[in-house]
């Protein structure tokens, strides 16, 4: 579960980067084709998948380290 928390959080911390590198791009990263905008959808669509879900496997890990029932 460890790892999996770290995972997500490695996911997270992506998704923070591409969003600062979209916006400091400006308006010709959102044109189909840019390698910001593939970077971006891509990084959103990795983030909703339930295996890197930050918010749902920061509180499994939790419940389990503290003993806790899930």
């Amino acid at each position: 579960l460890t790892y999996t928390l770290n995972a997500s959080r490695l996911v997270d911390f992506c998704v923070q980067a591409v969003e600062h590198a979209f916006a400091v791009a400006g308006t010709s990263a959102t044109v189909e084709g840019h390698p910001l905008e593939r970077c971006f959808r891509d990084i959103h669509m990795l983030s909703t998948h339930n295996v890197y879900r930050i918010d749902q496997i920061a509180e499994r890990w939790a419940l389990a380290h503290f003993g806790l029932p899930a």
